[in-house]
């Protein structure tokens, strides 16, 4: 009985930091999202932005939306944005300016862009 005890008084405290060090980074971004919409814009909405917009990726390598990126936001279609959201709301909306910064410059391969990390967070 005293040997069980001590095995689990041993295995357990070694499993405690191995919990908390597998939690994964995913990025960060590093500016607030300012911006003028564009309601008027067909087929749908644009969002100018007004400031750089960064993302530091998992991999050390940074992502940029320069001020004045005009972007529409996450790819839902309008039939479903009462259900969703619209494609300037919820969780996904910074990694979709980022994304479409990205589309339409071509800056880094279609690859990378389209497993851009935030987008998948």
């Amino acid at each position: 009985m005293n040997r069980a005890r001590s095995l689990v008084l041993t295995v357990f405290p070694a499993a405690i930091p191995s919990a908390a060090l597998s939690q994964e980074y995913f990025g960060k971004f590093l500016d607030e999202l300012r911006g003028v919409f564009n309601v008027e814009a067909k087929p749908r909405p644009t969002f100018r932005l007004q400031n750089d917009f960064r993302f530091d990726d998992p991999n050390g390598l940074q992502w940029v939306a320069p001020a004045q990126t005009e972007v529409d936001g996450a790819a839902i279609p309008q039939f479903f944005w009462s259900f969703i959201g619209g494609p300037f709301e919820g969780e996904y909306i910074n990694a979709s300016v980022i994304h479409d910064n990205y589309c339409r410059t071509k800056a880094r391969t279609a690859h990378d862009t389209h497993r851009f990390g935030p987008a998948l967070r």
